[in-house]
């Protein structure tokens, strides 16, 4: 597929996907669809992204979980099970903050999961482990999703 969307400086966008999946992108990004197969009544449902800068992925009928659903980035693959989440920079890192769901994030040096709500992980790095997984702080929480706020 490889369907590439790109925002400019202070740019939003939103892309509503056929089954309801909601991906927003903040300002200075770029996702690449390398894959989106959804076909229920084969049991068929896939979803494979790559991107670069800060995104929010609200999924729809994907949510199911024997749905496949990864997201690369510069820092960690993102395996998602029925999720509201957010990822990009942060504090000067990459970071994952899960709203909804549960989120695995891997690395080439481990992986952690963030199963309950604000929860999330710094990442420096695909070759570096995972930071430790924290409850994100109000402030923190509300300086992510405004970077993806319209």
């Amino acid at each position: 597929m490889d369907e590439e969307i790109t925002t400019g400086e202070a740019a939003r966008l939103e892309v509503t996907f056929d089954e309801g999946s909601m991906l927003t992108l903040g300002a200075r990004a770029r996702v690449v669809i390398d894959a989106f197969v959804y076909r229920p009544e084969a049991g068929l449902d896939r979803m494979l992204l790559s991107s670069t800068g800060p995104f929010r992925l609200v999924t729809g009928a994907l949510a199911s979980p024997a749905t496949q659903i990864d997201v690369r980035t510069p820092a960690a693959v993102i395996g998602v099970r029925g999720t509201d989440y957010w990822a990009g920079p942060i504090d000067g890192v990459f970071g994952v903050l899960v709203l909804e769901g549960v989120v695995t994030v891997t690395t080439n040096a481990g992986a952690v999961v963030l199963d309950e709500p604000g929860e999330g992980v710094n990442l420096e790095g695909i070759d570096l482990p995972p930071g430790p997984v924290t409850q994100w702080s109000a402030d923190k929480v509300d300086r992510a999703l405004a970077t993806v706020a319209f």
